[in-house]
């Protein structure tokens, strides 16, 4: 089976899926997270699955508009985002996304 075969397993992928989902279980961890007591062990457990999540967006290359949009929400969010400090994968995740917008584009200018 050929992971870039749109046919494998029934045709079911979603385009970007893990991309998305993964930024979308950041926002809940980040929400809920609001509401832990610092001293709970809890938390230590969410931003170690937090790390993950950010290190999966910034790895995933978009494979379409949506990917792109939730990659930039990341790195643009004043909580958690570049603003806050670099991460060293922020730069090759913002290339990931122009490199995608350039394809659809029709290339560089």
């Amino acid at each position: 089976m050929n992971a870039d075969d749109p046919f494998a397993l029934g045709g079911l992928q979603k385009p970007d899926a893990e991309l998305i989902a993964a930024e979308q279980e950041l926002r809940r961890l980040l929400d809920e997270g609001r509401d832990i007591d610092e001293a709970d062990p809890a938390l230590t457990e969410r931003w170690g699955r937090i790390g993950q999540l950010f290190e999966i967006i910034n790895a995933t290359e978009p494979t379409t508009l949506a990917g792109c949009a939730a990659k930039l929400r990341f790195l643009a969010d004043p909580e958690i985002g570049m603003a806050v400090g670099d991460r060293e994968d922020d730069v090759p995740s913002m290339r990931q996304v122009l490199a995608f917008i350039e394809q659809l584009a029709g290339g560089a200018e």
